[in-house]
């Protein structure tokens, strides 16, 4: 004989399934890469990718916050019935009570402080994310870059558009269209969009520094090239500099910084931009003065 429906085990259960859903999807989320890096290299995990990940966990915790408050409902009669008991004379603030309130705002004012030893979990979790950025390619040369078309990916790191398209052509890249985006084509070729830009990235032809060296000049030539993801001995390099020199100038103007180091990683400790790094290195720390 079939067993008729009963809602309250289903909805235990459901609030059980949600819980163990939501405790392995925010484990992931806690590792997961960057954004700009997980679309970048279109980063997956058991064949979902960062933003599903995020939707499940998502939509579980709004499941289990649901059927959290049905099994509140089915359950009210008892619990009613515990409230009465305490308030009738049987409830006294024990200190564990106190304990309990005492750590949870505790916890709330640290997370929002970032105290210690607090600020280990969140320095864990930037180490976590960091770590998968096993080369400075997987850093994408603009944020956004997947998102953009063919053409504007190139302009912007000074590649051909033309010779960008022949040479992915040549490869037997479908590039489907002119408003196709990088993400969208490289998907339909089967590979990540790094690995479409590591195709024509050796086409990169950067204009020549300006005459006039001065702060804008620089400015002006580097903006919106993605530099953040050049090492400093790379960035060194490109503008004539013995990596040691500019490591120095680096130094004075208070930014500690090492050859294999991205500009990005380099300036973020002393709040410098990959920009702001090149002008220190072209013109000395009196390049960030007033």
């Amino acid at each position: 004989m079939t067993r008729s429906f009963k809602p309250r085990p289903f909805v235990a259960f459901v609030v059980t399934f949600a819980f163990l859903i939501t405790t392995i999807t925010g484990i992931v989320l806690y590792i997961v890469p960057q954004g700009r890096i997980a679309n970048w290299v279109d980063w997956s995990l058991l064949r979902l990718g960062k933003d599903q990940w995020a939707d499940v966990h998502i939509l579980l915790g709004l499941v289990f916050i649901l059927a959290g408050i049905v099994h509140l409902y089915f359950n009210w009669k008892p619990f009613r019935h515990h409230l009465a008991a305490r308030v009738k004379g049987h409830f006294s603030l024990r200190v564990e009570f106190v304990a309990a309130v005492a750590l949870a705002t505790a916890l709330v004012a640290g997370a929002v402080a970032h105290v210690p030893p607090l600020n280990s979990i969140f320095a864990l979790n930037e180490r976590a994310k960091t770590m998968w950025l096993a080369a400075p390619e997987y850093e994408p040369p603009y944020g956004h870059a997947e998102s953009s078309t063919l053409d504007v990916l190139a302009r912007r790191t000074f590649i051909d558009p033309v010779a960008a398209r022949a040479q992915l052509t040549a490869a037997d890249i479908d590039l489907l269209g002119p408003r196709a985006t990088v993400a969208e084509i490289a998907r339909h070729n089967g590979t990540s969009p790094m690995g479409l830009y590591m195709q024509i990235a050796s086409l990169a032809r950067p204009p020549s520094l300006p005459d006039a060296m001065t702060p804008e000049a620089i400015e002006l030539h580097y903006s919106g090239s993605g530099i953040g993801r050049r090492t400093v001995a790379e960035m060194a390099a490109e503008v004539g500099l013995p990596p040691e020199q500019a490591i120095a100038r680096l130094e004075q103007a208070g930014v500690t910084a090492s050859p294999g180091e991205t500009l990005r990683k380099a300036g973020e400790p002393s709040g410098h931009t990959p920009i702001q790094l090149i002008q220190i290195m072209l013109l000395g720390p009196l390049a960030q003065e007033p």
